[in-house]
C-alpha cells in the first residue's frame, strides 16, 4: 500500500500515550489541526514551525501560529505536517533526519482499532469521519470532516478526501488523488494516481491517472472538450 519509507510514528488519539506535538506549517490547515489537538486527551501542542527565518518573520507579521523554524523543534517532540498542499515535498525534505511523523485521529471519528494501527505516518482523520472495517489508509493522507469510507477500501499515500465525501465499499484511491467536498464514489470504483473528483460529483466509472471528473454522473473534462 504505502511506498513511503518512514516507519509508523505514534498515534495521537483519545486513550493513547501523551505526546508533545510540533506542527510543521502555520496556515489555515495548521490552525485546524491545533483545534483537533486541543480536544484530544494527552495531546500537547508544542508550537507551529516553518522552514525558514523569512517564513517565520512573514508568519509573525501576519499573526499566524508560527513560533519557530524547523531547526528549533525539540528532539522529544513528534512532528505532524500541517499543510494542505506540498505535503509530499515537506515529507521528503524532512525524511533524512530520522524523525517520524505522527498520525492524528479526532475523538469523534468512528474507526476500528485494526484500521487505526495500520494508518500511515502523517495522516489526519478529522471529526465525524466514519471508516468501516478492513480499510487501508496510507501515509500523509487528509481525511476531512464527516467523510465516510466503506469497507475494504484502499486510500493510498498523499490522498486528500475533503469533507462530506462518501466512498462506497471496495473503492481504491491511488496515490496523490483528490476527492472534493460532498463527492460520492460508488462501490468498487478506482480513482487513478493524481486523479481529481470535483465537489458534489457522483463517480460511477473508473477515473484514469491524472484525470479530472465533474458532474452527476461524473464525466472526464477531456470528454467535455475543455
Amino acid at each position: 500500500l504505502s511506498t513511503c519509507p518512514e516507519t509508523h510514528g505514534p498515534k495521537v488519539l483519545a486513550g493513547a500515550e501523551p505526546r508533545c506535538i510540533a506542527l510543521l506549517g502555520d496556515g489555515g490547515h495548521a490552525a485546524c489541526v491545533k483545534a483537533m489537538l486541543d480536544v484530544i486527551p494527552g495531546a500537547v501542542y508544542h508550537g507551529a514551525y516553518v522552514m525558514s527565518q523569512a517564513s517565520l518573520a512573514q508568519g509573525q507579521q501576519k499573526g499566524t501560529l508560527a513560533t519557530g523554524v524547523e531547526a528549533d523543534i525539540p528532539p522529544d517532540a513528534v512532528l505532524f505536517p500541517a499543510v494542505g498542499a506540498n505535503r509530499h515535498r515537506l515529507a521528503m525534505s524532512l525524511r533524512h533526519d530520522g524523525r517520524t511523523f505522527c498520525t492524528i485521529v479526532h475523538p469523534t471519528a468512528i474507526i476500528d482499532s485494526e484500521t487505526v494501527a495500520a494508518l500511515g505516518p502523517g495522516t489526519l482523520i478529522s471529526e465525524g469521519a466514519v471508516i468501516q472495517p478492513r480499510v487501508k489508509i496510507g501515509a500523509h493522507c487528509l481525511i476531512g470532516p464527516n467523510v465516510f469510507i466503506g469497507h475494504d477500501s484502499v486510500v493510498e499515500d498523499y490522498t486528500f478526501i475533503a469533507g462530506g465525501a462518501t466512498l462506497g465499499g471496495n473503492v481504491h484511491i491511488y496515490k496523490g488523488a483528490f476527492v472534493g467536498l460532498n463527492a460520492t464514489i460508488n462501490p468498487c470504483i478506482t480513482i487513478g494516481a493524481g486523479g481529481s473528483v470535483s465537489s458534489g460529483s457522483m463517480v460511477a466509472v473508473h477515473v484514469e491517472d491524472g484525470d479530472t471528473v465533474v458532474g452527476v454522473p461524473a464525466v472526464s473534462l477531456n470528454n467535455l472538450g475543455h
